[in-house]
């Protein structure tokens, strides 16, 4: 694909770049976040977690047995489905250890196949967190994730939808998680 072009990344607090693939255009047009509807993370809820933070109205979530799903380390603890919310895709949460978020996303994005086009930016409202768009190429279609370094370790958040028009359907949805995450 084209828009593997080699391009520098921003890595962590240091402001050091590490040369990974990067988008040609802006990936960044966030839309606003969708109302919150509930809250997910606390102790009790669905998904007991290591942070909380809000979810869109019908989003259902589930908990996810240990040790079924591990991609670079991280173990996949909840799934949230958008289908009852009229998407296909799901917003995911996993959990590893670890203290450097922008390394977190690095080890967990490449664990990924078929992945490219990778732009990086630490995120505005979180100090230790870092956030990525990147391409999957082999369905092509954009895939969003944010790290965030919490006293337990690293937790991090994807959204991953059926094509590129459920991915922008189900990023409200998304941009609320990910802005309310604590």
């Amino acid at each position: 694909m084209a828009a593997a072009a080699a391009v520098a990344l921003l890595g962590g607090c240091s402001g050091e770049q590490r040369d990974l693939p990067k988008a040609e255009s802006d990936t960044w047009g966030d839309p606003p976040a969708a109302a919150s509807a509930a809250k997910i993370g606390a102790p009790g809820s669905a998904c007991p977690l290591p942070v909380t933070f809000d979810l869109a109205a019908d989003w259902s979530p589930e908990g996810v047995e240990d040790g079924l799903f591990d991609q670079g380390g991280f173990a996949l603890r909840c799934e949230i489905d958008a289908k009852p919310a009229g998407h296909l895709g799901f917003l995911r949460v996993w959990t590893g250890p670890g203290a450097d978020s922008a390394a977190a996303l690095e080890t967990f994005v490449k664990a990924e196949q078929g992945t490219a086009a990778i732009t990086d930016r630490r995120t505005r409202p979180h100090k230790l967190g870092t956030e990525a768009t990147y391409m999957d190429v082999e369905n092509e279609r954009p895939e969003r994730v944010l790290a965030v370094f919490t006293t337990q370790g690293i937790v991090i958040l994807t959204l991953g939808g059926a094509d590129t028009e459920e991915h922008k359907a189900m990023l409200p949805a998304y941009v609320l998680a990910s802005r309310t995450i604590a």
